[in-house]
């Protein structure tokens, strides 16, 4: 069980950094950054 719940945590970090990119007062740079760190965990197998 705890193989499982870990090997979902980099989609569930992914989809908290793309929620916090995509709000407007967060600054353009450091949303792209963020949306860059999201791509990485998902490419992690």
């Amino acid at each position: 069980m705890l193989a499982a719940l870990t090997a979902r945590l980099p989609y569930y970090m992914a989809c908290t950094l793309l929620r916090v990119a995509r709000n407007t007062y967060i600054d353009t740079d450091h949303a792209a950054t963020l949306v860059e760190h999201a791509k990485r965990l998902l490419r992690t197998p």
